[in-house]
């Protein structure tokens, strides 16, 4: 599994794909990995059909439980609803630049109509070369930083899992959720870099060397920043209505200090530059602003998609 590409999506932390659809089903796919193994196990439940499949009269189909009622998008994988809700909340996304023709002042970001636009300015190669002794500096932390950066190459919510009880039994709707944004971002993130098309630190200096593979794609924004900052931002959204007065400041202060630090850890890295952290953490808080995040509801079946799930992730947090 490439390290580079997974943090784009939730599919790089480890655990996620065995619960999210049949392909994951335990045992599913050691019993099944291909070749001879998988013919055997095609043969053993072709048997067992044989010898349980029912012969007798005709039954009502009407009555079969097995028929597909109630949500549409209930019925889904997970999988399967993470693009559905990534493609309603793409909708209205729209990142476009901004300046003189030939002169880019900046690029700017839009959502929802009525939704104030979020403005990434631009920023020029020589700014970003004087930031290259902070970066270099930062090479002194990198003994103590490695285990994160390492373990932050892709989306990793277990970092989040220790700020509040995430897991799938108890809050699978909430890591949707939060795979669903992950995704959202990456594409408000990249439309971005594309525009500025800025170089790495690595590409202006040889004192850098950077710690892990650098991405093959422009500097600024920081996607990682990004990211973590809007997750950060959706799970004090999502869980504030069910917290009592004294929890709301340490929690939003600890999920704060996360995105802050992973953030932070890819400068450590020498991926990313303090421009870049800087503008993806600011990007990452506007996103949020973007979505349709609504009141604690009951999910309905006419609801869009996010809205959809984010109130089944709400349910999890609010009693």
């Amino acid at each position: 599994m490439s390290t580079l590409s997974t943090w784009e999506g939730w599919e790089g932390w480890e655990g996620w794909e065995g619960w999210e659809g049949w392909e994951g089903w335990e045992g599913w796919r050691a019993a099944a990995p291909g070749g001879g193994a998988a013919g055997a196990a095609w043969l053993a439940r072709q048997r067992s059909r044989d010898a349980t499949v029912w012969h007798g009269p005709a039954i009502d189909v009407a009555a079969w439980p097995g028929r597909m009622t109630g949500s549409p998008l209930g019925s889904l994988s997970a999988y399967a609803r993470r693009q559905v809700v990534v493609l309603d909340m793409l909708q209205e996304l729209r990142v476009s630049r901004a300046g003189k023709p030939g002169k880019l002042q900046a690029v700017t970001v839009t959502g929802r109509a009525g939704q104030p636009a979020h403005t990434i300015p631009a920023v020029d190669v020589a700014t970003l070369i004087g930031e290259l002794p902070t970066v270099e500096g930062f090479n002194r932390q990198r003994p103590e930083r490695a285990p994160e950066i390492f373990a932050q190459r892709s989306f990793n919510p277990a970092f989040w899992a220790g700020i509040l009880p995430l897991n799938p039994q108890r809050t699978p709707f909430t890591l949707e959720l939060m795979a669903a944004v992950v995704m959202f971002s990456s594409f408000a993130v990249q439309q971005a870099k594309v525009l500025f098309n800025l170089p790495r630190p690595y590409q202006l200096s040889p004192r850098i060397q950077p710690m892990i593979e650098t991405p093959g794609f422009s500097t600024y924004p920081s996607g990682h920043a990004t990211q973590a900052a809007l997750v950060s931002a959706l799970l004090e959204a999502l869980v504030r209505p069910g917290l009592q007065a004294d929890w709301v400041v340490p929690v939003q202060t600890m999920l704060q200090c996360l995105a802050d630090r992973v953030a932070e850890n890819r400068e450590v890295a020498g991926l990313h530059f303090p421009s870049d952290s800087r503008a993806g953490k600011a990007l990452g808080r506007a996103l949020l602003a973007l979505l349709p995040c609504p009141a604690p509801g009951k999910p309905r079946d006419t609801d869009p998609p996010f809205t959809w799930l984010w109130r089944k992730a709400q349910q999890e947090w609010v009693a």
